[in-house]
């Protein structure tokens, strides 16, 4: 299985749906530069914990 296998279906058991839905988009702005992993990361989990407060209200 590839790493991008492995990672999507990790990040479906940990129940963190934003993050496997913007993944790609995620790597691919960080292959072409224009986010840091550092960024690519905090802009996930703030994405993350904003949809679970969405789901909480």
């Amino acid at each position: 299985m590839s790493s991008i296998n492995v990672l999507m279906n990790n990040l479906e058991k940990l129940k963190l749906p934003k993050m496997k839905e913007n993944i790609n988009k995620y790597l691919d702005m960080m292959s072409d530069g224009v986010k840091t992993p550092l960024e690519a990361i905090d802009e996930m989990v703030q994405m993350e914990m904003k949809y679970r407060e969405d789901l909480a209200t």
